[in-house]
This record gives structure tokens, sequence and C-alpha cells, in this order.
């Protein structure tokens, strides 16, 4: 397990804030920061894989850094989620995928969150490091990061695999600045960088 404990350089974190935050590179940009402003509810639906039972340690830290209540709701809990996680098996896993509104390729897709952050879809059958790179990334997209940094290997949103049961030193940074209390959802990009 590789897991970077040393914080990037200031201005390649601002610019992979930037682009993590408001897109340009696998995604559409987008005008208007994305972050939650109320708790979250996730379900998860499925048997948890050898590998996702990090969920729950993943889900605790970025809570914790985002000062935010995320709670995950496990069957039998009768509660009412606002976001759902689903563990499919790859037939499954295609067949939602094909069924749901989002216009970017998920044939080769292991795991997915969709843009109107209601739904996240992870694979069975993957390796355990692959499972939990899914639900460490697949959450950070949840929690409003829209792109992925595709030239910086310091995130598990970035282009080289991690495979590490916990978030880097340079996602929390990025996850705290998302959610300081200065940067509002909805604000213009200008005005929030």
């Amino acid at each position: 397990m590789r897991v970077v404990s040393v914080p990037a350089d200031a201005d390649v974190l601002v610019e992979t804030f930037r682009t993590v935050t408001f897109g340009g590179n696998d995604y559409p940009q987008n005008e208007r920061l994305e972050k939650w402003e109320r708790p979250i509810r996730l379900r998860v639906v499925g048997d948890l894989p050898a590998g996702a039972e990090v969920l729950p340690k993943i889900v605790s830290t970025f809570s914790e850094v985002a000062a935010l209540p995320i709670e995950i709701l496990l069957p039998p809990d009768p509660g009412e989620p606002n976001e759902r996680l689903l563990i499919l098996s790859a037939q499954s896993y295609q067949d939602v995928a094909a069924r749901t509104a989002f216009p970017y390729r998920v044939d080769e897709s292991t795991c997915s969150t969709y843009p109107a952050r209601t739904l996240i879809l992870i694979r069975t059958g993957m390796s355990t490091a692959r499972t939990r790179d899914c639900v460490g990334h697949e959450l950070l997209h949840l929690l409003g990061f829209r792109d992925h940094a595709t030239t910086f290997s310091g995130s598990i949103l970035g282009p080289a695999q991690l495979f590490a049961d916990e978030p880097t030193i340079n996602d929390l940074i990025l996850l705290r600045t998302l959610y300081d209390p200065r940067l509002r959802a909805g604000m213009p990009r200008d005005e929030a960088m």
C-alpha cells in the first residue's frame, strides 16, 4: 500500500483543487461550486465485498474533515437515505449503468458516481485493493469533486491507483478546502478560487 503522507506544493494543490472541483479534464467544466450543505444519509445496497470494509473508516474521516454529518444506513435500518451506494455484480453493474442517464463511458468502469449525486456503483469481483481505491475515490466525487486530477499522482482522484485503504494527506487538504465555510454551494468559480 502506497500512502502519500507529505503534502504537495501549495501551487499544485490550488491547481488540483480547481480541476477536481470545477472540471475540465475528464468531465465538462462547471461554473459553480458543488458541495453538500446538509447531512448525507448513505444507503448501502448489497453485501460489502472484500476491501469495502474500509467504508465506515473513510466515511468517518471524511465526515470529520468536512465537518459534515455522514451516516451509513445498512439494512434493516428504515432510515430515509438521500444517497445510495450499490454493490453490484459485473453484469448488474453494466445493466444499471446502461439504464442511468450518464453522459460518460461506463463500459470499462469498475465504479462510478453519477453527477446528480444520488448513486454510487461499485462492482464486485475486483481485488481487495481496487475495491478500497474505488470506495474512497467515489466518496470524494459524492462530496463534490466532479473531476480527476489527471496530472497529479498524490491523490486517490489522480491517475495512479494508489490502492490505499485511506485517503492521502492531499485528499484531506482538498476536502477541507472544499468544505471551508467561506466556500458556499453555488458560488461562481472565479469567486471561489
